[in-house]
């Protein structure tokens, strides 16, 4: 492969001074491609290598990174431990890895960014290119660490163009900031002489970020980032209790915990045998009880796991929040009641319910009769959201 594609690739990485690709292997039946990187102070050892002998202490650190195309990348790099923290301080460079670390910072940004934005492994997967099972392993292991409130995670991509634009004043970045002028400033005018690498100035100015994260409020949003959405007054969490749809939503498998508890796997699908669709709510309930206590219980190995139920919890509640029912005027209310369309449920109080308003029909206005189900619907939300979206459904089928 020639200097002019090794450029290309690169810049496809951006992988910039004092790094270079110094060589690629591809292996067309595996589809797989590593790419192996030096600093360029080694460029000119290259040439007379028998002159040269391998430091002893040197190591060769290998990573997996996202897709190349249709190949599984793997980006090596052979230096000392020492050599390795000089290069990656103060910016780390995306598409390197931490030295006890199997992925680039690239590839586990790009998985928690995706995890962020509650897409599910295996979409993550598609768009990464990594296997489930790696993408699994990534959100495991910032969970663990807590990692996924780290600023990174809610950046741009060091690939994302709006860097670029933002140094090339194509962006019109608002900031009261004076460090971040100044650097911008820096950074322009190092573009504008040539000065340095473009992808340089864009990891530099996304450290930058990372950093001042505390400070640069106004900034993450304008770039499209969100920070901290939960005040620090709210930090503090009501436990769950056994209605919550989130355990039902575990239960019945339309959500999954990623773990790497063997036991807690082992558990998980127990319960998942026992709860039925056709199992009474009082059982159901009992699983659910069972569960929490579980939990409770081996939550010491279980922070993970517990974090996960917990982004669950808040996702299920937004999207219930965001779940629209029906006016009072809608006619769904009245074919209810006239048992024109029926809502399949084993909610004793719903069922209840309709007994004492049919009762009434007649006695009081059909108007009041719709208004009283549908704040029933309402002030139960959270807890009825297979009612509600059986209502929701059957209303599109009306239209």
């Amino acid at each position: 492969m020639d200097k002019l594609r090794l450029k290309d690739v690169e810049n496809l990485l951006g992988i910039y001074p004092p790094f270079f690709i110094k060589e690629i292997g591809i292996d067309e039946n595996k589809e797989s491609c590593l790419i192996r990187i030096d600093e360029e102070n080694n460029k000119s050892k290259l040439s007379i290598r028998s002159r040269f002998r391998d430091d002893p202490t040197a190591k060769t650190y290998r990573w997996k990174h996202t897709q190349l195309g249709r190949f599984a990348t793997l980006i090596e790099f052979r230096t000392t431990s020492s050599n390795f923290k000089r290069l990656t301080t103060p910016v780390f460079p995306a598409f390197l890895g931490k030295p006890d670390s199997e992925y680039t910072a690239q590839l586990c940004d790009s998985v928690l960014l995706g995890h962020s934005k509650k897409l599910d492994p295996k979409t993550i997967s598609e768009l990464t290119g990594s296997q489930e099972e790696i993408v699994k392993k990534i959100i495991l292991s910032a969970e663990s660490a807590k990692l996924d409130n780290q600023a990174s995670s809610l950046l741009p991509l060091e690939t994302d163009p709006i860097w670029i634009r933002i140094i090339k004043s194509e962006f019109p970045l608002k900031t009261k900031s004076n460090p971040l002028r100044m650097l911008l400033h820096k950074l322009e005018l190092a573009e504008l002489k040539g000065e340095g690498s473009l992808q340089e100035s864009v990891s530099t100015l996304r450290a930058f970020f990372i950093k001042n994260k505390a400070r640069l409020k106004s900034e993450y949003q304008q770039i499209g980032a969100k920070t901290d959405s939960v005040p620090q007054a709210q930090s503090r969490q009501k436990a769950l209790k056994p209605d919550h749809p989130v355990w039902e939503s575990i239960l019945n498998g339309s959500v999954s915990i990623i773990s790497s508890n063997l036991a807690f796997n082992l558990y998980i699908t127990r319960l998942k045998d026992l709860y039925k669709d056709d199992l009474p709510l009082s059982e159901k309930r009992e699983i659910v009880i069972d569960m929490m206590k579980y939990l409770k219980k081996n939550m010491a190995n279980l922070k993970a796991e517990l974090l996960s139920i917990k982004r669950l919890s808040q996702s299920l509640e937004q999207e219930s929040r965001g779940a629209e029912i029906p006016d009072a005027r809608h006619s769904i209310w009245l074919d209810i009641l006239d048992d024109k369309v029926s809502i399949k449920t084993q909610r004793i109080n719903l069922s209840l319910l309709l007994v004492k308003i049919k009762s009434q029909r007649g006695q009081i206005s059909n108007e009041k009769c719709a208004e009283e189900l549908r704040q029933f619907f309402v002030e139960n939300q959270r807890t009825m959201k297979t009612e509600v979206a059986q209502i929701n459904q059957l209303v599109r089928q009306a239209v």
